[in-house]
């Protein structure tokens, strides 16, 4: 069974939600264990909306919150998270996140895929951090000696420059990479297992959702940020880390990544690279209809 540790930015985008109930289906498969989901964001609502999205389905798991520095916590970013505190009242008990992340990798004695559907703050503090009570060990140590691999939704890599168009803009630096540039930097050069990257071209265009139960949590997520389906950029990634490639995806070849310091990616090929990007296999009606299946 594989094991997975989730970190989130929910409460903005609502795809998140849609990632966990996709965990959630492979779990009561007992293809996968989820280990610890930990929100990379101080925005208010975030542990309480992954225990009701998660506590509907009669689940419950160990939950990490990043209190300081306030990161992504205005009204701008905070799109659902407080609605969903406020409507369910689900109010579970939390520890730091950092902290939760370490004490999971050291005390599982089997390899951990680390999923990563946020901006990578709380991963390179995790890299940057030093022995504690969980572990001997500092972060870049700890995690070389249990991660299996990460998942990484993120980065934006079309060639030459090219831009995707969506909702009236035309995209080149991916959202989750553009809120904290410098971390996505550190993980990219510094993660020491095997790390895939999801990138925004390929869920963009892929609309999942229709099938969340009428008044479930995750649905409200949906309806109060975007309505009956939303893109579906953390689905994909989280569908891979539990699953891999299966019939719908397939990887790149080995490489480097790399952003500069405006977020923008760069894929440099490498027989000897830990990198790669994952890509579509089947059709998008095809991907959409087996996505919203899990989303149940």
């Amino acid at each position: 069974m594989k094991n997975i540790l989730l970190d989130t930015d929910i409460g903005g985008d609502c795809d998140d939600a849609g990632a966990l109930v996709l965990l959630k289906t492979f779990c009561v498969r007992k293809e996968i264990n989820i280990c610890a989901v930990t929100s990379c964001t101080t925005m208010e609502g975030a542990e309480n909306t992954i225990a009701a999205v998660l506590g509907y389905y009669g689940m419950s798991v160990p939950i990490g919150v990043m209190r300081e520095p306030p990161f992504m916590c205005s009204e701008e970013f905070n799109r659902y998270a407080k609605r969903i505190k406020e409507e369910f009242r689900f109010t579970p008990a939390t520890v730091d996140a950092v902290s939760l992340m370490r004490r999971t990798l050291a005390e599982s004695r089997e390899k951990i895929t680390v999923l990563a559907i946020g901006p990578q703050r709380n991963l390179a503090r995790l890299l940057k951090s030093g022995p504690d009570e969980n572990s001997p060990l500092d972060g870049i140590s700890l995690v070389g000696q249990k991660a299996e691999e990460l998942v990484i939704m993120g980065g934006c890599f079309l060639p030459g420059g090219e831009t995707v168009r969506f909702e009236e803009k035309d995209i080149r630096v991916e959202w989750n990479i553009e809120q904290d540039v410098s971390a996505a930097r550190i993980v990219a050069e510094q993660w020491p297992s095997p790390v895939v990257y999801s990138p925004f071209e390929l869920g963009y265009d892929i609309e999942t959702g229709r099938l969340l139960p009428a008044g479930s949590p995750a649905r409200r997520c949906y309806d109060i940020r975007s309505g009956l389906t939303r893109a579906s950029w953390d689905v994909c990634a989280s569908y891979y880390a539990a699953e891999g490639c299966g019939k719908l995806f397939s990887l790149g070849e080995k490489g480097k990544v790399l952003f500069d310091e405006e977020g923008r990616a760069t894929f440099l090929p490498s027989d000897k690279g830990r990198h790669r990007i994952l890509l579509p296999k089947a059709e998008k009606k095809g991907i959409e209809k087996i996505l919203d299946q899990l989303m149940q």
